[in-house]
């Protein structure tokens, strides 16, 4: 009697124990389960461009693809039990937001990656998803905003992790900024280290197409600044481009605004554009102002103060966009003397020095016409120090060419 009974005991403690490591273990085979029929999902439909992690490669269809409600909702239920047993963790927070990103419910996936992250701070692939959160978000509800923090997070994930998701996403999200010439090296990893067949087919498809797009935008680019004459002819196509259309106006055209029909004719038609579709109306007024020398003289300066600023001259452009002098009496006084340079300094240097000093004091002497130039022979460079009378005199003339009835 008594082996029958310790044999129902033990099969009793082995069902026991198997019911409660099941119990135990449900959960991690219950997200299995629903990872692969997201996958599934996914792999049937593709309703965005972006991958998650392990997804499955499908083309992306021309038309819109949803996936079933009911679907998503029985997988949401699963989530539910297996966290009633087990608790939420970063792995079921990750699941519910691919089931927003089906559903096309970013600020709820945005969330979900967002406490997924709390729990699992170093996952790169919630960071990747949490990117692509961001990047679907900013495409469907016209918010540009969330294009930099899904950048931050993709580059972030691809810090990490350079997994062939990461490198495919970090892509598109390139192209669809759009950083085109960044994309292009990025389409270009992808192609080196995509596995799968499939999906390194659709990037290198998605490189060549932008590399047409590039070429067609350069000879856009060509078209509009070549000349004014090209211009003129397709400044339809400006469209977004009227910065770089401007660029090449401030510093080629707008010296010959007064002396060039075609020149004049391409600047008022860059500035209607600036009126009308930008409400900027500067350049329209700037062309407006009767033609003088003294016009010319500001609109050469204006250009080569852009010109300037364009190769990094920022000095010589502050120089070029100063007012003009003041039509004041002015008189000059040079030195005779070399200045006083330590031992150290090169001969080379010195008379370097030296050439400079005298070529900015006829630059001086030039702002004003009929500007009386005196040479303090004797002097070193505190003329008012070693001849106290010539800078006197000097003085006395300016104080009189300043009267009324010069």
């Amino acid at each position: 009697m008594k082996l029958p009974r310790l044999k129902h005991l033990l099969l009793l403690v082995f069902a026991v124990a198997a019911v409660a490591l099941a119990w135990l273990l449900w959960p991690r085979p219950a997200l299995v389960s629903v990872e692969l029929e997201l996958n599934r999902l996914y792999g049937s439909c593709r309703p965005f461009a972006y991958r998650w992690t392990g997804a499955p490669y499908r083309p992306l269809g021309n038309g819109p693809c949803q996936v079933p409600l009911h679907t998503l909702q029985m997988l949401a239920g699963k989530l539910d039990k297996a966290e009633r047993t087990a608790g939420r963790s970063a792995r079921s927070l990750q699941l519910r937001g691919r089931i927003n990103l089906l559903y096309g419910s970013y600020d709820d996936a945005v969330s979900k990656y967002r406490l997924a992250l709390l729990l699992d701070p170093a996952s790169s692939s919630l960071q990747l998803e949490l990117g692509v959160s961001f990047a679907l978000r900013a495409k469907a509800e016209d918010r540009a905003l969330d294009y930099e923090p899904a950048l931050e997070q993709m580059l972030e994930s691809l810090q990490h992790s350079r997994t062939p998701e990461t490198l495919f996403d970090t892509a598109l999200l390139f192209e669809e900024v759009p950083l085109p010439l960044q994309a292009m090296d990025r389409w270009q990893d992808v192609i080196k280290n995509e596995p799968v067949p499939p999906w390194r087919d659709e990037a290198q498809s998605r490189r060549s197409k932008l590399e047409r797009k590039l070429q067609a935008r350069e000879q856009r680019m060509h078209d509009l600044t070549d000349s004014p004459a090209s211009y003129l002819a397709h400044a339809e196509e400006a469209q977004d481009s009227i910065e770089i259309v401007m660029s090449e106006a401030l510093e080629k055209w707008l010296p010959l605004f007064h002396t060039s029909p075609v020149h004049r004719r391409a600047l008022e038609r860059l500035a209607d554009e600036l009126k009308d579709k930008h409400h900027d109306p500067w350049l329209a007024d700037l062309l407006q102002v009767p033609a003088s020398p003294a016009e010319n003289r500001a609109l050469r300066a204006l250009s080569d103060a852009w010109t300037a600023n364009l190769r990094g001259e920022h000095f010589r452009a502050q120089v070029a966009a100063a007012a003009a002098f003041p039509p004041i009496p002015t008189i000059v006084f040079t030195r005779t003397e070399p200045f006083a340079l330590p031992p150290t300094v090169p001969a080379w240097q010195g008379a370097k020095l030296e050439q400079a000093w005298q070529d900015a004091t006829a630059d001086l002497v030039a702002l004003r016409p009929q500007t009386p130039h005196i040479s303090a022979t004797g002097s070193d460079h505190f003329v008012q120090i070693h001849q106290p009378d010539v800078v006197v005199a000097g003085v006395v003339l300016a104080v009189q060419r300043s009267a009324p009835n010069r």
